[in-house]
């Protein structure tokens, strides 16, 4: 069995797929997914998306690209959410650097913000980091050991040792399966594999076998696929500790 920590249900590419996805995951031995809020609006229906499956929850979050406009209640309204059935982190959320992205100051100070909701709460967060890893980690620095994942982790050893460190998870898709990904599988093959957690970011990122193709929770397996040939491990140990790592960490049923 595997989850899927990571999805974008609410995804106009996938505008009413939403039974047929979880149909095929659910068929791929993918009992859970964790669908991503990327601000209030979409947030809100991602929780309306989990409250439909019994097997899919939701994160809540304000992504780092989408911080224009946002309302003086905003903080409120997240918590709001925060408190609803089926959410069960913060996210995503994070810090992005990328060239025209928002102000890096404001970006700080968002994310702080729903860190120490997240604290109040006692939820794990979701962190999105792009060509902010310095930044992301002095800024967590005083909040750890933080209970999350590090989301779509591409960073190096280093970067991953200090992410454990913090006391976040990896979160693996399929960029590990790209044949031009090399640095980033070195990375893995010294990750404790209690500290990994699955992840597709569908619709984004499919992994190598279907590259180019829109991406599901149900290629999950196709990442474990990977992820236990560097760690030359049998696939099912990968199955059944990721599980596991994501269970604690989101406080999730058992599911078979």
């Amino acid at each position: 069995m595997y989850i899927d920590t990571h999805a974008h249900l609410t995804s106009s590419r996938f505008t009413n797929q939403s039974v047929a996805i979880v149909d095929r995951a659910t068929a791929a031995q993918v009992t859970t997914i964790l669908t991503m809020g990327t601000d209030l609006h979409d947030s809100r229906k991602a929780i309306s998306v989990a409250q439909h499956f019994p097997r899919v929850f939701a994160a809540a979050g304000i992504h780092p690209e989408n911080l224009d406009h946002l309302s003086e209640t905003w903080r409120t309204d997240l918590a709001t959410m925060l408190h609803l059935d089926k959410v069960v982190a913060v996210g995503e959320i994070g810090l992005d650097y990328v060239n025209g992205s928002p102000d890096h100051a404001l970006q700080q100070n968002i994310l702080i913000e729903q860190i120490k909701l997240a604290r109040e709460l006692n939820l794990p967060v979701i962190l999105h980091c792009r060509e902010a890893f310095d930044d992301l980690f002095k800024l967590i620095q005083p909040f750890a050991p933080l209970m999350g994942v590090m989301h779509s982790f591409t960073g190096n050893a280093a970067q991953a040792r200090e992410t454990i460190a913090d006391g976040l998870h990896l979160g693996l898709n399929g960029i590990v399966t790209f044949s031009n990904a090399k640095e980033l599988q070195e990375v893995t093959k010294g990750i404790p594999l209690t500290r990994i957690v699955l992840e597709t970011d569908c619709p984004y990122l499919a992994p190598q076998p279907v590259r180019g193709k829109l991406n599901e929770p149900q290629y999950i397996p196709m990442i474990a696929t990977k992820i236990a040939e560097l760690l030359e491990i049998p696939v099912a140990k990968v199955a059944e500790q990721t599980t596991a790592n994501a269970s604690t960490l989101f406080n999730l049923p058992q599911f078979e």
